[in-house]
């Protein structure tokens, strides 16, 4: 939903979008549906705020007009015009917003080391919303520099436990994890000072490579990924513990796939609730090997959905008591 909203208000004027609960039939559809149509609309104007695209006024003002004030004009019902009853204190430039989801116990500050490891730094809900979203948290400059094999850095990296930077998060790119719905996950940035992208952040240097490309060469770089992963179960043989393959099928086999359905499916609802769009599924060539392939977009939001796809593959496999691997056959 929050990728589709993004998309909706880049098309469509605020003063044309409205909500709808589309909850007819049960009485608590109508409470589901608006208490998640909120929570979107919050993140994704709270974005906006964040990157200067909207005031906090603004905002305020497009919450009046999607919840209330364009139904009323669109259908000349002869209300009142009055106004939501806003549990908001405005304090300088600091929103405290008591929408702020109850719910979330936990954050996810997300970052992809030079290993190809995804790390995390976990903050509670109510300190990331009230501090964390804006301040980010600090990182030794070593964290980027540590191997597969050893949390300190590689030899010739160059990066050591002394200096630190800043793990800021990259709001519009915040997520409920589906597989755990306490939970919220966010991108983050490397900044060196305020506003200063470090040079060993992955994602600030894309950015740069992008927009080099762009600038110089009028080339748009897109990607699209093929998610190839084994799934792997546990056997216990003579005290023995081993992780085999999940099936022996082969490649495209229609028996891998009924196999693995039920698993299969729930990382396709999940992805598509986190906005990652699935092209194609099928079983690979290794025996007990799937692939989930993405959509084609553009290189920065594509390697960002990568890590989340990612994420959501393995933890998924975990809840059902198998391993996810990505490790080549």
């Amino acid at each position: 939903m929050t990728s589709s909203l993004k998309e909706l208000l880049e098309l469509a004027p605020i003063k044309k979008v409205m909500f709808s609960t589309d909850g007819y039939a049960f009485p608590e559809t109508y409470y589901l549906g608006a208490k998640r149509a909120r929570d979107v609309v919050y993140r994704v104007l709270s974005a906006a705020c964040e990157d200067g695209d909207l005031s906090i006024q603004e905002a305020i003002e497009a919450i009046e007009d999607i919840f209330r004030r364009n139904a009323l004009n669109l259908y000349k019902l002869n209300v009142v015009n009055g106004s939501i009853n806003h549990e908001t204190a405005i304090v300088g430039k600091r929103v405290s917003l008591s929408s702020v989801e109850e719910d979330v116990l936990f954050v996810r500050i997300i970052w992809c080391d030079a290993s190809g490891q995804h790390r995390c730094r976990v903050v509670p809900a109510g300190r990331f919303y009230e501090i964390t979203r804006n301040k980010g948290v600090g990182l030794t400059f070593a964290a980027m520099g540590m191997t597969s094999f050893c949390d300190g850095p590689a030899d010739g990296s160059n990066l050591t436990g002394v200096g630190e930077i800043r793990l800021v998060p990259d709001m519009p790119t915040l997520v409920r994890l589906p597989w755990s719905r306490h939970e919220e996950m966010v991108m983050a940035d490397m900044q060196i000072r305020p506003g200063e992208g470090w040079e060993y952040c992955p994602r600030n240097t894309l950015r740069k490579v992008t927009k080099v490309l762009l600038d110089e060469f009028n080339v748009t770089m897109k990607a699209g990924f093929e998610n190839e992963f084994f799934l792997r179960r546990k056997l216990v043989s003579n005290g023995v513990e081993m992780w085999i393959p999940y099936d022996n099928t082969n490649y495209c086999s229609t028996s891998a796939f009924d196999g693995a359905s039920s698993i299969l499916q729930e990382v396709y609802s999940s992805l598509k609730d986190s906005g990652i769009v699935v092209e194609q599924l099928h079983a690979e060539a290794g025996k007990g090997q799937f692939e989930i392939a993405l959509k084609y977009i553009l290189c920065t939001v594509a390697a960002d959905k990568l890590i989340y796809a990612r994420e959501t593959i393995k933890s998924i496999a975990r809840k059902h008591g198998l391993v996810a691997t990505f490790l080549p056959k």
